[in-house]
């Protein structure tokens, strides 16, 4: 009863989430889970390069139904009308996440710390994307919240330092490198 009231708690804040934005779906996570509040373990990179446009998805409705791959719909499915060709990010995520499950671990949620697409992150400063860094890190925020993962797997300085600054410097270490 109490995953089910879970589900139920993530599903309202997803619809409020994911209303469109500068015409675009945000993402908040991909998987193949139809039960992404069970996730364990996040792997987390910067934000999503390729846009869900409502052009393209067609309905908030769609969208959440493939976040939670039911009703037919799934995450990759609209990824893969979205982006024929998947980033190089993208499949090295696939494949950290075929090794993880190749060692048991099951329940994994890709996201990022900006749950907001933009060709390249720098892009997020620009007029088009007013507001969209702001919202992604509060759907990130709120992910962390509500489905309180045991691993958080980053991939990126720029991630690292998003990171730090989402979660508080003193929740990690962050390598001297990254503390430019």
């Amino acid at each position: 009863m109490l995953t089910e009231k879970m589900m139920d708690q993530l599903e309202r804040h997803i619809r409020g989430w994911t209303r469109a934005i500068n015409g675009q779906f945000p993402r908040p996570w991909m998987t193949d889970s139809p039960e992404p509040h069970k996730a364990e373990v996040f792997i987390v990179g910067r934000n999503q390069k390729h846009g869900y446009e409502v052009s393209k998805v067609g309905s908030q409705e769609r969208h959440i139904n493939a976040l939670f791959n039911r009703n037919g719909e799934t995450c990759r499915g609209i990824y893969d009308e979205i982006a024929p060709m998947p980033s190089r990010t993208r499949m090295n995520t696939d494949a950290l996440t075929r090794r993880l499950r190749s060692r048991g671990i099951e329940h994994i949620l890709e996201t990022n710390v900006i749950c907001y697409s933009s060709p390249m992150s720098g892009d997020l400063s620009k007029s088009e994307h007013v507001g969209g860094k702001a919202h992604g890190m509060e759907v990130f925020r709120g992910l962390l919240d509500l489905i309180r993962p045991k691993v958080l797997i980053a991939h990126g300085s720029g991630t690292l330092k998003d990171l730090a600054r989402t979660l508080g410097e003193s929740r990690f270490e962050m390598p001297d490198s990254l503390k430019r």
